[in-house]
């Protein structure tokens, strides 16, 4: 499967958006997760990406940790696509009784 997405389907997306909640074991604030960019004006376009998606908290990463190298947003940006990664809820609101704020987010940018 990630083979699949890699090859084939994120060459052909202008963007990623990587929606997660917490599932049932965890609860996250709304808030979305953007890696550095590889120059200044990559990281300037993927913080307005994170502005213009409205989640209450944002977080820029080096993507180092946690197997960050492997990660859907670390092959999208090989390929010079811009990724946005959100987390939007969890635990026993992972779904339609999800935080309005989560599902709000939710809604509004897909």
């Amino acid at each position: 499967m990630a083979h699949y997405v890699s090859k084939m389907l994120l060459p052909l997306a202008d963007i990623v958006i990587d929606l997660h909640s917490g599932g049932t074991s965890l609860l996250y604030f709304p808030c979305c997760l953007i890696r550095v960019g590889k120059t200044e004006a990559e990281t300037a376009r993927l913080v307005e990406l994170m502005h213009v998606f409205g989640a209450p908290i944002g977080s820029i990463s080096d993507g180092s940790g946690g197997g960050g190298a492997t990660t859907l947003s670390a092959t999208a940006q090989v390929l010079g696509i811009p990724a946005l990664t959100t987390e939007l809820g969890g635990g026993p609101w992972a779904t339609s009784a999800a935080p309005p704020s989560a599902i709000s987010l939710a809604r509004r940018n897909t």
